[in-house]
């Protein structure tokens, strides 16, 4: 026959499988949330609202976060960086300064203060990924653009042959790679040249 809703089977399952609501605050589980800053905290919840979205138990996630915290020594917090509105994605340290992208499209320049010194604007959806080119730093956006900045944070090129997102840029050979959801792989010049396009 049918199984019943409330059987021992499925209250497995929604044990496995449990309702977003029923943990309100997973990452208090265990120590971790005061081991993590309040952004660290609203990050990691968000991801578990995620991925239980797509079908994954959280416990699955809370015990990778458990196990890469286990291998960590215990750290202090020195300073934490406030200027981006969104999630940080993507960093780079480039020259004496550190570079982040972020999902407010903008990328920020920090002194070694911790103070944000520049604004790049420009992109028009989330910063994916940032690399340094000679004495250049390039991004790739989920507005499917690349765009070239000097040490100044001042954009000097822009190119858009991309029709989604720019997932990955790689420095090899004095050649420049931009990887794509589009499915291609586009090859371009250390002064943003497109050289080819690999499909």
């Amino acid at each position: 026959g049918q199984t019943d809703d409330h059987s021992p089977a499925n209250a497995a399952e929604e044990d496995a499988w449990p309702d977003p609501s029923r943990w309100a605050d997973p990452l208090e589980v265990e120590g971790v949330g005061n081991r993590l800053t309040n952004s660290a905290k609203r990050s990691f919840k968000a991801l578990l609202m995620c991925n239980a979205r797509e079908g994954l138990a959280p416990t699955c996630v809370l015990r990778c976060i458990l196990e890469f915290l286990s291998r960590l020594p215990e750290l202090k917090l020195v300073q934490e960086l406030e200027g981006h509105t969104e999630w940080v994605y993507c960093m780079l340290k480039f020259q004496d300064r550190l570079w982040t992208g972020s999902f407010d499209s903008q990328i920020c320049v920090w002194d070694a203060a911790g103070q944000c010194v520049q604004r790049c604007v420009g992109h028009r959806s989330w910063v994916y990924c940032l690399t340094a080119v000679g004495d250049k730093v390039w991004s790739g956006s989920v507005d499917g653009s690349i765009r070239i900045w000097d040490a100044a944070g001042q954009c000097v090129n822009f190119m858009k042959t991309h029709i989604d997102a720019v997932n990955a840029l790689l420095v090899w050979d004095e050649h420049v790679f931009s990887a794509s959801g589009d499915a291609t792989i586009s090859v371009w010049s250390e002064d943003g040249e497109l050289l080819r396009r690999c499909r």
